[in-house]
């Protein structure tokens, strides 16, 4: 069950700011909110620990040891009209694409061109006539990856599009 997430927290700085140790202590205070470990850990923690930074880098709290923060993660999924919406495909299929107007075509070609052949969710290479899905941005990922992301987020992995609602 997904849940949204308000606590307030407070940590040493060393302990939090540590690249090793900050993200496993966010990781594991998150994962309560039911959200995949991809999502929280690839758009979810960074914020928090860029956050985090912010707080350190203030004059005033240079001399502190520890740091205290208020976290709120609102799990807002897409809609199931949006994800409905999107246009899935078989990967390498030139007759399935030959059928869209014009316009669409191009902008899928484009997404297709930008992707480097590989979900940037799972990161496995597209296979000959794998089914993927292209967002209304035209990034490209594969259909059980984005429909699971898309479960937990109404943006895009990699630019941060908002899903249609």
């Amino acid at each position: 069950m997904l849940g949204s997430f308000n606590e307030s927290v407070t940590y040493c700085r060393d302990t939090i700011l540590s690249n090793k140790d900050g993200p496993n202590i966010l990781l594991s205070l998150l994962e309560r909110t039911g959200a995949p470990l991809d999502y929280i850990r690839t758009l979810i923690v960074p914020g928090i620990l860029s956050y985090a930074r912010q707080i350190h880098s203030n004059p005033l709290n240079f001399a502190r040891k520890l740091i205290s923060f208020k976290v709120e993660v609102i799990i807002k999924p897409a809609t199931c009209l949006s994800v409905q919406a999107l246009r899935s495909y078989k990967w390498g299929d030139d007759e399935e694409q030959d059928r869209l107007p014009l316009k669409k075509r191009r902008r899928l070609r484009e997404g297709l061109s930008s992707t480097n052949k590989e979900c940037a969710i799972c990161l496995d290479e597209f296979s000959e006539g794998e089914k993927v899905v292209s967002m209304p941005c035209t990034h490209v990922f594969h259909d059980g990856c984005i429909i699971k992301w898309l479960k937990t987020s109404h943006l895009c992995p990699l630019r941060q599009f908002q899903m249609p609602n």
